[in-house]
């Protein structure tokens, strides 16, 4: 199930699935790993779309570095 909403980008779901299972056994390396992956994926900032202007913003002649 957790697998699935990963592939599915669920990732809270993912987290809180993976959280079940580590109460039941905290050694469980694949819940871990899977509950790692979700973390990282849900906080990524893809930094090519904070830096690039929009279409309106070079139309109208606003710069993000001015």
């Amino acid at each position: 199930m957790a697998t699935s909403r990963f592939h599915r980008q669920k990732f809270d779901q993912c987290i809180d699935i993976c959280n079940q299972l580590l109460d039941k056994n905290p050694y469980d390396q694949a819940a871990w790993l899977l509950k790692c992956k979700a973390l990282t994926k849900k906080s990524f900032v893809d930094d090519l779309e904070i830096d690039e202007e929009g279409v309106a913003d070079i139309l109208m002649g606003k710069s993000l570095y001015a």
